[in-house]
């Protein structure tokens, strides 16, 4: 049985690689801060 299309819903935009690379270091610096606040 060949799967697909389950994780199509999740897809919210198509970004450039470096979208994506400074959607990643934003979420990544907000984790962090977040993580900071309570450790």
């Amino acid at each position: 049985i060949w799967g697909c299309g389950q994780g199509i819903g999740s897809v919210k935009d198509i970004l450039s690689c470096k979208g994506l690379v400074d959607k990643l270091i934003d979420e990544y610096d907000e984790a962090k801060t977040r993580l900071n606040k309570i450790a």
